[in-house]
């Protein structure tokens, strides 16, 4: 969700000739949120094992299958982007200065913290009460609330900055209607049909 929310921004920075709006001082909280729960996760991932091996906790997996979904679609907006010989982005669609936009931007963000409902239903059942053999270490589940806490914070940031851009509602339908940037010939046909939205997908894993 992190890097689906920054990939397409750049940096905030403040201009000390305009005072900043809702909407500049609300984005970047949003984001220092997210990034916050990241790090929560992170903590609950190494107490459940994430990394030795195959993952010790069924929300592992899940979790990551649809973190492999949401880098699919950051992959598909992508594709509007190509490298130089040193390394800087290069729109090679008459999309991408749309997707580098503010107000697409602004609608990637809410699109990501908009998630946030998905995953609190997560975090309820994985603190209610488990047989012995299935609760969650008491460290993961410490990480598991701040971070959903975190993303809480991200979601009112974001409520908070669309509520004062009447073109938020506009913004997001744009940002669904952005197409895969793909070649006519030897595309493989789920991305050909993909449009370049990050979707909350089943619980299985693909790999592009």
């Amino acid at each position: 969700m992190t890097r689906c929310a920054d990939a397409f921004t750049p940096d905030d920075q403040a201009d000390s000739a305009h005072p900043p709006g809702v909407h500049e001082r609300a984005a970047p909280e949003a984001r220092s949120a997210l990034r916050r729960a990241v790090a929560s996760m992170r903590v609950a991932a190494d107490a459940l094992g994430a990394g030795d091996g195959d993952p010790a906790h069924p929300a592992v997996v899940r979790l990551s299958a649809a973190g492999d979904c949401l880098a699919a679609g950051h992959d598909l907006l992508q594709t509007h982007f190509a490298a130089d010989p040193v390394g800087s982005r290069l729109g090679n669609s008459p999309w991408a200065p749309l997707i580098v936009s503010a107000p697409i931007g602004a609608a990637l963000l809410a699109e990501m913290t908009g998630l946030r409902h998905r995953l609190a239903s997560w975090a309820i059942r994985l603190a209610a009460p488990h047989p012995a053999d299935a609760a969650l270490p008491a460290q993961a589940l410490a990480a598991v609330i701040s971070g959903c806490q975190w993303l809480r914070v991200a979601e009112a940031a974001t409520w908070a900055a669309d509520s004062h851009r009447p073109s938020a509602a506009a913004d997001r339908a744009l940002l669904h209607a952005i197409p895969a940037n793909a070649p006519r010939r030897g595309t493989h046909p789920a991305a050909a049909h993909s449009a370049a939205r990050p979707r909350w997908a089943p619980a299985r894993r693909t790999r592009w």
